[in-house]
């Protein structure tokens, strides 16, 4: 999973006198045309803890959920993505949600169910103007209880993992899942050898996305075999493998296989001396009879490469 930053600065209910007005520093409830809301803390959360918070509106006027963000101003052609966890406790009526200013936003009461946790996301580009709260219930006018958990508003085009914070933003480093030492020299043979993938991808607007790769931990944009979707090159929907030796392509092959979201697609690549061929959906093989190998490769590295 790749590096994010969650800007909303208290993911999670504090406990903290509730702000009726302004612009929040936690969690706060702001009311219009004679509205009234409260907020219980102590409920039982989706993570096991009971770090959930319970808001219930009292009347028939408007009441406003809202959370302070850490400002910042988007550009205006980046996506933004806000996700929350809820839970229906009783109620009806539509809700909705937006970030300060503009988007991501738009209702979501659909996709409650009673008694049941639910996260719910919403991505969208945000306009450039300054950004420092955002609400998640926004003009409710009916009874409604709602539980929420883990408020989080990351730049992106999809939610990821839920990265708490608790007075100011949180970046969680990317996941690197290696396969090093002794559990990659009792298997990888440096002079020859076959390497098969069978994969899917979700997300084809970036190119250069290696399932896999295997490389030299000093050295990992120098050398290394890289497999899977449009890497090193190619066009929308293509599969590649390419074998790097000290900075220097040995064998490059890409497939137009028409790969799309959420489909498994497989290929095979053997190396050696002189001698690599590549393979991709029962493709035609694309063979190679010059370049070097290296002795150097020591891991093989999941999900991304240099």
């Amino acid at each position: 999973e790749e590096s994010r930053t969650n800007l909303v600065s208290y993911s999670e209910y504090t406990g903290t006198t509730v702000q009726t007005s302004g612009t929040v520093n936690n969690w706060g409830l702001l009311f219009t045309d004679s509205g009234s809301a409260s907020l219980t803390p102590g409920i039982d959360a989706p993570d096991g803890s009971n770090n959930a918070v319970r808001f219930t509106n009292n009347n028939t006027g408007f009441s406003i959920l809202r959370f302070n963000i850490n400002e910042f101003t988007p550009n205006g052609t980046d996506s933004y993505t806000l996700s929350f966890w809820a839970r229906e406790i009783s109620g009806t009526g539509a809700m909705s949600c937006d970030l300060h200013d503009g988007g991501p936003g738009g209702t979501w009461t659909d996709q409650l169910v009673t008694n049941k946790w639910i996260r719910v996301v919403k991505s969208g580009v945000s306009s450039n103007a300054a950004k420092t709260f955002l609400d998640v219930i926004n003009n409710i006018n009916n009874n409604r209880v709602v539980d929420f958990w883990g408020v989080q508003l990351e730049q992106g085009a999809f939610a990821t993992s839920y990265i708490p914070t608790s007075g100011s933003t949180v970046t969680r480093a990317q996941d690197t899942p290696l396969i090093t030492g002794t559990n990659f020299t009792d298997f990888y043979n440096q002079s020859e050898g076959t390497l098969v993938l069978s994969a899917d991808i979700g997300y084809l607007a970036t190119s250069n996305q290696a399932a896999v790769a295997f490389e030299d931990t000093s050295n990992v944009s120098a050398t290394f075999i890289a497999m899977g979707y449009n890497t090193g090159g190619g066009g929308s929907g293509t599969a590649g493998a390419w074998y790097n030796s000290s900075g220097t392509t040995s064998a490059f092959a890409a497939h137009s296989i028409g790969i799309t979201i959420n489909t498994e697609f497989k290929q095979a690549y053997a190396y050696k001396l002189s001698d690599f061929s590549s393979v991709a959906n029962g493709s035609t093989p694309i063979t190679d009879t010059s370049g070097g190998l290296t002795s150097l490769i020591d891991r093989v590295r999941f999900g991304i490469y240099h």
